[in-house]
Formats: C-alpha cells, sequence, structure tokens
C-alpha cells in the first residue's frame, strides 16, 4: 500500500489488486472503454459488465500480470493494468523484459486529482523493484489526452503503427 497527496491535498491509497477486485476493474473499465467504443467500434466489442469482470478476473489470476487500484475515502477510483513480458534473445536481438502497461482508468470524477499520475508511479516503482527497466504503453492516435499523459512521464515514440482495411 502506498498513501499519496496530490495538488488538491486528497489521500489515496494505491493497493495491489486480487482477482477479488475484477468486478471494481470492470466497472471502472467502462467509461474508457465506451471512449474505444466510441473512436475504434471496428476493434472493440462491448462486454457486459458481468463478462468483463470475467476477463479481468482471468488477467489478474496470471502470474505475468497485476493492478493497482487507487482508492479515495474507501471508493476505488482508477487502476493501472501491467504485463510482465519476457523475450528470448535471438540472432536479431538480445534478451528483453518489458512491463507493458496495457490499461489504465481513472473515474472521471477522480481525474486531474493526480490519481494516474500515482497509478503510473506505483507500476514504474514495482518495475524497478523487479529490476524490470523497459516500459512500454501504446494508445490509439485519437487519445491525444493518453498521449500527453505519457509523455509527461518521459515515455517517447519507439514506432509507428499503420493499418488499413482493404475490405468489408
Amino acid at each position: 500500500m502506498v498513501e499519496a497527496r496530490d495538488r488538491r491535498r486528497i489521500v489515496m491509497r494505491i493497493d495491489t489488486a486480487t482477482v477479488a477486485d475484477a468486478g471494481t476493474l470492470a466497472e471502472l473499465n467502462e467509461h474508457v472503454h465506451r471512449l474505444h467504443l466510441q473512436h475504434a467500434p471496428a476493434f472493440f466489442s462491448e462486454p457486459t459488465r458481468e463478462a468483463a469482470a470475467a476477463a479481468f478476473g482471468v488477467l489478474l489470476a496470471r502470474d505475468d500480470t497485476r493492478a493497482f487500484i487507487a482508492s479515495v475515502d474507501d471508493d476505488a477510483v482508477g487502476y493501472v493494468l501491467v504485463v510482465t513480458y519476457e523475450r528470448p534473445a535471438s540472432a536479431f536481438s538480445p534478451a528483453r523484459r518489458t512491463l507493458y502497461i496495457d490499461q489504465i482508468a481513472v473515474a472521471p470524477g477522480a481525474r486531474r486529482r493526480g490519481v494516474g499520475r500515482e497509478l503510473v508511479g506505483a507500476a514504474l516503482g514495482w518495475a524497478r523493484a523487479a529490476s524490470i527497466n523497459d516500459i512500454e504503453v501504446d494508445t490509439w492516435a485519437f487519445n491525444t489526452a493518453a498521449q500527453a499523459f505519457f509523455t509527461s512521464f518521459g515515455f517517447r515514440a519507439k514506432t509507428g503503427r499503420l493499418w488499413v482495411k482493404l475490405q468489408d
């Protein structure tokens, strides 16, 4: 558990999520998932909260996945979900161990109060403790707010991913 204060003097607690928190993550994920559905409907489906909770339960049970939950006054207000990837050395590249920030969501009423910053800080702190130096995240092209947020941590572009749809 980590406690943090942001610019508005709110006190939040950051805890490591367990499988029992799957429903909370599903609930917190809804507004972010709606944003993705709105801007990229061909790439996302609309799960029920129960289906999303089940999917989060599967993710949280994996050894390579962990999540951190931010709470204010015992109310969950955000989470970050990270996955560790191990890539063995090959003829073309060295071995790599990477922490991938797969998802982050902050409840609309808790935004701009340091919650996302503390969540990413918790993930980066965990990576340091696990001796993982390579951290990656991707964002959708439409999500300029997320791009600015991650840039503020020092993230910078590594690759560009392009796509084309030939036919339906």
